[in-house]
């Protein structure tokens, strides 16, 4: 497994971090597939993003309690829409939060 982690401290920007999660993903042409919680963190939030009509899913974790938010990508999910979109995903959540 791949893991990627965002430059933010999600420290009382769980809201706002949420949000951005996903509006980076719908900006890129992906579709939540799955939004849940990892038991391995608690009071985490998962997601499993996928682009339509392709193979992959690039997930997202933000865990507060840990103080990080990560990319993950499993090895038998890999594609090649996830190295181009991951990036920019990443530069996006990071340039914003900042701003806010």
């Amino acid at each position: 497994m791949e893991e990627i982690v965002v430059a933010v401290s999600p420290m009382g920007k769980e809201e706002q971090l949420v949000a951005l999660i996903e509006e980076a993903a719908e900006n890129n042409g992906l579709q939540i597939r799955m939004r849940g919680s990892l038991r391995t963190y608690p009071g985490s939030q998962h997601w499993h993003f996928q682009k339509p009509g392709e193979r992959g899913t690039l997930e997202v974790t933000l865990w507060p309690a840990g103080n990080r938010v990560w990319f993950s990508v499993q090895a038998g999910r890999r594609a090649v829409w996830i190295a181009e979109i991951l990036p920019l995903m990443k530069a996006w959540i990071e340039r914003h939060l900042s701003q806010g």
